[in-house]
């Protein structure tokens, strides 16, 4: 006879029985661990690089442990904080790859704990890493916002494998857990995405493990030193067609920029027209085994892109510089130059040349060569070399029409200034390359000289040159940050920055170098990029680009004009678009800048060649194409004409000073009078000053003026009629201003301005008798 239950017994065992399948079926199993040893104490392994630029300028690589919780949480704006960068070591030589490193893991990491088990429980959680390449630029040894560009997690030579959607679809994370029992996905669930809610959780040890994600499921491993190689993207891994034949290198260098240059609508390219073009002169080629027809047909190739940034290189090139030679060696002794008036003018004559001894002049007027009207020579003269915009194209052509091999006759047509006879007149070409080398747009830029070049102008204003985004990145940080450290201190009113000679290098430096005029974060544009899924481009919207203002000691917020010109290219004009756009700048030249507006990459070919072409598209904050094929334009562009192009000196920063003293001319407003023992308040606007009359005593005088404004004061005493200068007192780490107590008169004249005259803020001066 079976016994008997009572209710509350019998509901209580109920309970028991179902509560306990429940809880068992909940927790998530533990992971299989393999290789046991306690978890890793140090990462080993090796980064290998292809991409052409990326050791340029770097001088502090660093790998460091970098924290994945900005990708846990898909927060682009995450920044991995400096108590969680864990410092690492490369052991072998960086600049060349591939480069060894090691990181010696903490005991106790002081990262981003994320809770990653999917039970709407509250856990301790886990901390996610993985090495990482960085370059350490601005600021102390850990990275801050200007080096890491924003924030978020990387997608390059990092330990991870991403895709351009910037998700991880394999690699290696090591994660810590502070406590044993904590969950983490051991595979992508169906979505194939990590870290979403349908991944499958198991749980880890307290303490360090490497998580392999290249098997199914996840690998957790616990050996005493981790391998981890950083990768490189596809997107960065250069192609590689050298141990191809010719054909098939041709072929797939074609299909490559079919896909991947940035500007086949824009610029109107015609791939088909391109290949029929040049491939057969490749088949050829190969048919004869004839590597110089080979070179040259990739060359001319390359030509066809109007594009600057498109170029043949490698070893293997150089024996193309023989055709080059021989194409400008020969001249006749003469430059010319194109007026806005479209007239030809003959610029500069060199002494003993043919053009001399023809009798012909500064000043006259090219009509034709051989017969051919000017304007027909230029627009069908070859030139080496591809040039984004048609105005560098023009200054090449006008370079190149009056060159020949040596010994060819030209025949000049041209009307003499004075008496407006048309002449012409028939001359063979010498050797001479002066002329040649005269026209360069990089003519009077110092052969040695650093990354950032300064000094005081007769004028009073600040002159700094910054002639590369591409040497040494920390010392140009730091030679940026003393310049501008010192005008400030010394309030100098305006600087002059010379962009002329810039040929770029690296865009982030660039931006961070104009962050240092820049008082708020700024979307300064965004990149459009490749996606090899889809074949097409987008724009990266997640991923603006932002320009960080500069610590505030080091911020120059003074009136500036911007020199520019055609060798001012890529990552020059980087920085100078993003300048350009303060209000208180202003950009002057002859020319605009070169109108290189994308990022590069490099494939090999055989021969030992190599082709640079763009690979990203450069975009202003309303994803417009802006500097590609435009430049940055002069806001004050200097005319040719013969007063402009006979003027001696430097008639670009010549402007730039006229610019300046017209930029800072100010307004002087009459303030109320004051006596002794007074005190009078008023308000100074931007570009204004304020004077006031002091009568008194012919005896000395105490003035106290308090500025409501984070900037300096520069009080200035005149006498009684404002003219003579008795006394100047400026500072910039005080409000209040005590001012010299020696300056005596009945009647004095005080004038109060901010140091740049710059800014809106209210002062009060408070005048006390020394008696």
């Amino acid at each position: 006879m079976p016994k008997r239950m009572y209710p509350g017994v019998l509901f209580a065992l109920l309970l028991a029985v179902l509560a306990a399948p429940a809880l068992a079926q909940d927790e998530p199993p533990a992971a299989t661990i393999v290789n046991d040893e306690g978890g890793p104490v140090i990462v080993r392994g090796v980064m290998d690089y292809t991409f052409p630029t990326l050791t340029n300028g770097v001088a502090q690589p660093i790998v460091l442990l970098e924290d994945q919780a900005g990708f846990v949480s898909r927060d682009f704006a995450f920044l991995f904080p400096p108590e969680s960068q864990v410092l690492g070591n490369f052991t072998s030589d960086f600049f060349t790859s591939p480069v060894d490193y090691n990181i010696n893991l903490p005991i106790e990491p002081r990262g981003t704990l994320v809770d990653v088990d999917n039970d709407d429980t509250d856990d301790v959680g886990v901390m996610v890493y993985t090495p990482a390449y960085w370059n350490n630029t601005f600021g102390d040894p850990f990275l801050e916002v200007r080096d890491i560009g924003g924030g978020g997690w990387s997608t390059a030579y990092a330990g991870t494998d991403t895709n351009s959607d910037s998700e991880v679809e394999g690699g290696h994370f090591l994660i810590y857990a502070p406590e044993a029992g904590q969950g983490f996905p051991s595979n992508f669930g169906d979505d194939g995405l990590l870290f979403t809610e349908d991944d499958p959780i198991v749980t880890v040890p307290q303490g360090w493990t490497t998580v392999d994600m290249n098997t199914s499921p996840f690998t957790f491993d616990r050996s005493a030193e981790a391998n981890i190689d950083m990768l490189e993207p596809p997107s960065l891994r250069v192609n590689d067609f050298s141990e191809m034949g010719y054909v098939d290198a041709f072929d797939a260098s074609i299909d490559l920029m079919r896909r991947r240059y940035s500007f086949t609508e824009y610029k109107n390219i015609d791939w088909d027209q391109i290949e029929a073009t040049y491939r057969p002169l490749v088949v050829e080629a190969e048919e004869n085994d004839d590597a110089l027809a080979f070179k040259l047909a990739m060359r001319n190739l390359s030509y066809e892109l109007p594009d600057g940034h498109v170029s043949l290189g490698g070893r293997g090139s150089i024996e193309l510089n023989q055709f080059f030679t021989e194409a400008i060696s020969g001249g006749i002794g003469m430059n010319i130059m194109e007026l806005d008036d479209t007239r030809v003018i003959v610029s500069f004559i060199l002494e003993g040349s043919p053009a001399e001894a023809a009798r012909i002049s500064e000043g006259d007027e090219i009509v034709a060569i051989d017969g051919i009207p000017i304007q027909e020579v230029l627009d069908s003269t070859f030139i080496f070399g591809a040039y984004s915009t048609d105005e560098f194209r023009r200054i090449q052509e006008l370079r190149y029409a009056v060159r020949r091999p040596i010994g060819t006759v030209m025949d000049v047509t041209y009307r003499n200034a004075e008496s407006g006879e048309l002449n012409t007149t028939r001359m063979v070409t010498v050797d001479e390359v002066e002329t040649f080398n005269r026209t360069s747009t990089r003519v009077g830029f110092p052969e040695f000289v650093g990354p950032v070049e300064f000094e005081l102008l007769e004028s009073g204003y600040g002159y700094v040159q910054i002639s590369s985004f591409n040497q040494n990145e920390v010392l140009t940080v730091q030679d940026w940050e003393y310049f501008l450290t010192t005008v400030k201190n010394a309030g100098i009113p305006g600087i002059i920055v010379d962009m002329r000679f810039n040929g770029g290098g690296s865009p982030s430096l660039a931006n961070g170098l104009a962050g240092y005029f820049y008082e708020e974060e700024t979307i300064i544009g965004y990149r459009a990029v490749y996606n090899e899924e889809t074949g097409e481009f987008f724009v990266e919207e997640e991923n603006p680009t932002i320009i960080y203002p500069a610590p505030e000691p080091f911020r120059y917020t003074g009136q500036i004009t911007l020199l520019v010109g055609p060798s001012c290219a890529s990552a020059c004009e980087t920085f100078s678009y993003a300048v350009s756009e303060l209000d208180n700048v202003t950009v002057v030249g002859q020319y605009a800048t070169a109108g290189l507006g994308g990022g590069v990459n490099d494939f090999f070919l055989p021969e030992d060649l190599n082709i640079r072409f763009t690979v990203n598209r450069g975009l202003n904050a309303d994803q417009e194409i802006h500097l590609e094929g435009i430049g940055v334009v002069p806001d004050v562009r200097i005319p040719f004409n013969e007063e402009t192009i006979f003027a001696e000196g430097d008639i670009v920063l010549e402007t730039a000073i006229e610019v300046l003293d017209g930029t800072l001319d100010v307004a002087f407003n009459e303030g109320a009078p004051l006596g002794i023992n007074d005190e009078v308040s008023g308000t100074l606007n931007a570009g204004e000053r304020t004077r006031h009359v002091i009568t008194g005593p012919a005896a000395a005088v105490d003035v106290l003026v308090d500025l409501d404004a984070d900037a300096g004061v520069v009080i200035r005493i005149y006498d009684e009629a404002g003219d003579e200068l008795l006394a100047e007192v400026q500072r910039s780490d005080f409000p209040e201003l005590p001012l010299l107590d020696d300056v005596v008169g009945e009647t004095l004249v005080i004038e109060v301005s901010t140091v740049n005259d710059d800014i809106t803020a209210d002062y009060t001066i408070t005048t006390t008798s020394e008696e």
